[in-house]
């Protein structure tokens, strides 16, 4: 009966470089492996049959073609409804499952999800360049068989219809994803996706993921646009899109595309006046300061993004590790090293924040600034 509690259901198409890590990953806990492959041309299904005979997995095999990715989506879920599993995990080619628990303790805690919950939202994590790892929230688990239906209204980053109740799993297992090795299908989406988003219905999420779209293709002006369409887009109240965030990516294309300071800083001020402010705004203010000579201007934020502390999963859809663990250190020592004549005050701390940046990286630049700090 454990075998038929979880499944994995990813949907594939030219993926023979990441496969076979995906699914070998989930060995220890799931052992029905559903596919919807939407043509391959390469030696995806090869390895698929492979890798699942190797580990003694049930695979479900369905293939077909692509439509749109809510419409497959949806394609593939109807498919995995006739495999006779309770729950599915969403994976995509590139993931890796990490758990920490046993496979008893994580299916005990599975099976005990109320009948009510259709939907468990499930941490991503991903390393994104060198040390730098980010980690987002995302419904990557459903209840099957529970008419769960992604919205056509969306047709790039899907979004699932009628998500009421949902259960955070986040701190049960994480799905890993090397961006840097695995990323590059991606790279080949975005102009296919622009085309489609710029056709799609006027809404604030689509917006967002247009900006989105653009800034991965280093159109900052573009970025900055349409990030500003999606703060101004109230239409969408079921959008799921967090509007610190956009502040926050309209400040970080104003300093891309060298829009003026004042413009720069309403944005990232905007964000953070938020009662949990990221730390992206106080990270991108800083450097903003820095790269305008404009240190004093800086200083009010100083405290505020030293004391920050950061998000645990269950507080936020979204966290940047490597600001949260070093970048800030870095900026704030550097802010308060050039102040440290006409402020004072603020010394200590930004003594403080420079051994932990020499603690956290090393860097020469922070030892060179901790000589600055004690001489």
């Amino acid at each position: 009966m454990s075998d038929n509690l979880l499944g994995v259901l990813f949907m594939v198409k030219n993926e023979e470089n990441s496969i076979q890590k995906s699914i070998e990953s989930i060995s220890k806990y799931i052992k029905n492996v559903i596919v919807f492959d939407t043509g391959s041309t390469d030696n995806t299904i090869n390895i698929i049959k492979k890798v699942c005979n190797d580990n003694n997995f049930v695979l479900h095999l369905k293939q077909g073609n692509f439509i749109s990715f809510p419409e497959s989506r949806n394609e593939a879920i109807e498919f995995a409804e006739k495999v006779r599993v309770k729950f599915l995990l969403l994976m995509d080619a590139g993931d890796e499952f990490r758990c920490d628990k046993s496979k008893k303790s994580l299916l005990d805690i599975i099976e005990k999800i109320p009948k009510n919950i259709k939907f468990g939202v499930v941490k991503q994590v991903w390393l994104e360049r060198s040390n730098q790892i980010s980690e987002h929230n995302d419904l990557r688990f459903i209840r099957n068989n529970s008419n769960c239906r992604y919205d056509l209204s969306y047709p790039v980053h899907e979004k699932f219809l009628n998500v009421d109740l949902n259960l955070n799993l986040s701190n049960l297992f994480n799905l890993y994803q090397d961006r840097v090795k695995n990323g590059g299908s991606s790279i080949t989406r975005y102009d296919s996706d622009i085309e489609k988003l710029l056709k799609a219905k006027v809404s604030k999420r689509n917006y967002y993921f247009l900006a989105q779209s653009y800034m991965c293709k280093q159109d900052f002006e573009n970025g900055f646009r349409y990030n500003l369409l999606s703060l101004e887009t109230k239409d969408d109240i079921l959008s799921n899109i967090d509007e610190k965030f956009t502040l926050v990516r309209i400040g970080f294309c104003g300093m891309m595309c060298k829009k003026s300071v004042d413009i720069i800083y309403k944005y990232l001020e905007m964000a953070i006046a938020h009662p949990s402010p990221p730390i992206d705004a106080f990270v991108y203010m800083f450097k903003t300061s820095i790269d305008n000579n404009c240190f004093e201007r800086a200083a009010p934020y100083v405290k505020r993004a030293f004391y920050l502390e950061k998000p645990n999963e269950l507080e936020s859809t979204l966290v940047n590790n490597e600001f949260y663990d070093y970048s800030r250190w870095n900026l704030i020592s550097i802010i308060c090293l050039f102040l440290k004549n006409k402020m004072p005050e603020l010394v200590d701390i930004g003594k403080l924040a420079c051994t932990k940046a020499v603690n956290a990286r090393n860097n020469p630049i922070d030892l060179h600034n901790l000589k600055l700090y004690m001489s």
